[in-house]
């Protein structure tokens, strides 16, 4: 019985025959040969540069966006104890201030 080969199978085959022809110049970048001021060289180092841009505007959006969702999560759980305490008789001032911040300029600490 004889055996299919699958096409990938073939394709890496034929890509290593085909990368094993090639001359050892076509296997290297300018930083294997030690020309790191060519053109070639530059332009490596600005695809470099690049590359790093795209990760660290990945991070910091990444960063960002969980920044974002503490605060979120912070501002909800604050709304439903200001709604829980509602729901129980505590009345909220308007003004922004707390009732201890009120209590304590007013003297009132019992």
């Amino acid at each position: 019985m004889r055996m299919r080969r699958s096409w990938t199978t073939t394709a890496v085959v034929v890509v290593w025959v085909a990368m094993g022809g090639l001359p050892m110049a076509a296997e290297a970048c300018s930083v294997c040969f030690g020309q790191t001021d060519s053109p070639l060289g530059k332009g490596l180092h600005w695809g470099v540069f690049a590359l790093l841009m795209c990760i660290m505007g990945t991070l910091v959006a990444f960063g960002t966006f969980a920044v974002y969702l503490v605060r979120r999560a912070a501002a909800v759980e604050a709304e439903m104890a200001l709604e829980s305490g509602a729901a129980t008789g505590v009345q909220r001032r308007s003004g922004g201030e707390s009732g201890v911040e009120s209590r304590v300029e007013s003297g009132d600490l019992s």
